[in-house]
Order: structure tokens, then C-alpha cells, then sequence
């Protein structure tokens, strides 16, 4: 009788840690699909306000540069990018791609670089008015509207969708090398503490977001084996809402653009962007808005 019910104890107990393992399973896959729905809604909303920017090498054909967002503050339009990509226009030209490659003008507003080091400069955003001459050349390209710039409390609470086009994905064809046209890729994760990066991220100014190659998709949804955060900078960082909470699920939060990523700090595994409302806080001081 005793070895019976020893037995029937370790099938219990099998049983048990099976319920809880699919349980498990189960809510890691619900969290997953609720990541995903928010980072396509994202990119819905927003894919046509996030723009790549290229240069040309030495043979006069497009290199992937980096990433930029079309923003409407007031009855102004903008071109958002990151300092370091807009740094590439003094050595060379600088294209948007909006229907085709535009040629954009040597008119970015860049963050001063500290003894003429961009490395040290961890604002590090470039801004031009919208050149009126290419307003007819938008294509698809839309501008994001002042009403959808904002981020919730509690960072490391809400999850955040980067939208870019890394340099992997847009290298242009050996066969047709002036033939290009922008992947967009979209990496979603949760925010991080600025303490993750001490002396660099500051509470106010940056976002940090976890960064995990699993996390990354292309623009057809598809998992991207390897993420790498060249040519991301530039593009936006989007609040898409506190996940975790109750309302959530049944009440999404409509994203909002929260930042433009600068930075990808790979041993600590964080994308680190800058506020969106800290750099129009700037702008207002210095009286260029």
C-alpha cells in the first residue's frame, strides 16, 4: 500500500509541475503577443514619420547612414535626427528618402560636441525646419503631431518600440547599387533605470530600453536573427503603454513618441535615446522654437 501511494505521489506531483510548466508557457505567450500587437500598432501609426537618411561613398553610391523622425510642433514641421548622423554632411551629402532619395540641405541645428568629441555628447540631436521645397516630394511620409510626443511615469515600468533602419538591413544590392529603398525594423523591450548607465543617462532627459536581439523584427513582423543598432540612430522611441497593468489588456494606450535613439550600449544591453520633450525644452531656452 505504501509504495502505491508513493507512486501516486510522484504522479502527482508530475502532473503538478507539468500545469504549472504550460501555465507558464502560456503567460510568457500571452505577454509576447501583447508586445507584439504594440509594436505593430506602433509602426501603423508611426512607419511613415520615421525616415532613413543616406550618404554616398566613394564610388557615388547610397550608404546607410542612419535614421530620422518627421515632426509637426506648432504650425512648424522638422526633421529630427541624431548629431552624430547629421556630423556625416560635413564631409559628404546627406539624402532623406521620402518617395525617392531627396538631397537635404546643410541646415541641421546639431548639440555642441564637448572639445569637438560627439562622443561625449550625450544629448546628441540635430534639428532643420522642413525644407518647403520637398514638401511636395513626401510620397507616404507623414509627420507626427505634437499631440502624440509624450511619456508615461515610471520608466522602467512601460515598454518602448524603436523604430529605425539598421545598416544591415539596408545595404544596398552589388547588382543594382544606386537601387535602394528603406526596411524599417522595429525592436521592442521594457524601459530600463537611468542608475543602468551612471554619469550617462540622466532622469528626465533619456530613455534607456532594454535591448535583446529576440525582441527585433523586420517590417513584414519577422524575428531578425541579430540586432545591431547601427543606422537606428536617429529613429524614434515610442511609449506604447505600462504592459503589465490590467487595463491594458482591455484599454491600450495609443503610443507616443518619447525619444529619438542616440546610443546602444551593448555590454550593459540598453539602447539609450533622448527625451523628445527635453530637446523642445532646449530648443524653447535657446528661443529657436
Amino acid at each position: 500500500m505504501d509504495d502505491q501511494n508513493s507512486a501516486t505521489d510522484v504522479v502527482r506531483r508530475i502532473k503538478d509541475e507539468v500545469a504549472r510548466a504550460t501555465s507558464s508557457v502560456e503567460v510568457a505567450n500571452f505577454a509576447r503577443g501583447m508586445i507584439n500587437d504594440a509594436a505593430d500598432r506602433t509602426a501603423a501609426a508611426f512607419k511613415t514619420a520615421v525616415r532613413p537618411i543616406w550618404g554616398v561613398n566613394k564610388q557615388l553610391h547610397p550608404v546607410s547612414r542612419g535614421s530620422c523622425v518627421l515632426l509637426e510642433i506648432g504650425a512648424e514641421r522638422f526633421i529630427l535626427t541624431a548629431a552624430h548622423v547629421a556630423d556625416f554632411i560635413r564631409d559628404s551629402v546627406l539624402y532623406i528618402g521620402l518617395d525617392r532619395l531627396e538631397l537635404l540641405p546643410n541646415t541641421f541645428e546639431t548639440t555642441i560636441a564637448p572639445d569637438g568629441c560627439r562622443n561625449r555628447d550625450t544629448m546628441d540631436f540635430a534639428i532643420m525646419r522642413f525644407p518647403p521645397g520637398l514638401m511636395t516630394k513626401l510620397g507616404e511620409a507623414t509627420f507626427i503631431p505634437e499631440i502624440s510626443i509624450g511619456v508615461g511615469e515610471r520608466i522602467e515600468k512601460r515598454t518602448f518600440t524603436c523604430l529605425g533602419y539598421p545598416t544591415k538591413m539596408n545595404m544596398p544590392s552589388r547588382t543594382q547599387p544606386n537601387m535602394v529603398r528603406g526596411k524599417l525594423m522595429s525592436h521592442t523591450s521594457r524601459g530600463r533605470l537611468s542608475s543602468t548607465l551612471p554619469g550617462i543617462a540622466v532622469n528626465g532627459t533619456h530613455i534607456l530600453v532594454d535591448r535583446h536581439a529576440k525582441h527585433a523584427r523586420n517590417s513584414a513582423g519577422l524575428k531578425v536573427g541579430a540586432f545591431s543598432g547601427n543606422g537606428m540612430s536617429g529613429g524614434g522611441i515610442f511609449d506604447v503603454g505600462e504592459l503589465g497593468s490590467p487595463t491594458s489588456i482591455f484599454m491600450p494606450e495609443p503610443p507616443r513618441i518619447a525619444a529619438i535613439t542616440t546610443e546602444g550600449f551593448s555590454s550593459q544591453k540598453v539602447i539609450m535615446g533622448t527625451r523628445i520633450d527635453a530637446i523642445i525644452r532646449g530648443l524653447k531656452r535657446q528661443n529657436w522654437l
